[in-house]
């Protein structure tokens, strides 16, 4: 089992667009997940291994924060 999680960027359809590993450390992985989320008017997820189920971060819809969720 990773011993990192992950935070996936998808579109609002639901689309993959992109995955960042802890393994960059936490506050980067998460701020080139939102970096992402925000030009691709997306959603940020974290998941914190493969098995576990994906739980929203944020989602920017208009490229901007719309809401953010623990």
């Amino acid at each position: 089992m990773n011993k990192f999680g992950s935070y996936i960027v998808r579109k609002i359809d639901g689309s993959y667009v992109s995955a960042y590993s802890e393994a960059l450390g936490s506050k980067n992985a998460l701020s080139y997940a939102t970096d992402c989320a925000k030009f691709a008017k997306g959603n940020v997820f974290y998941r914190k291994a493969n098995e576990t189920e994906e739980k929203i971060v944020a989602e920017y819809s208009d490229g901007k924060a719309v809401a953010t969720k623990e």
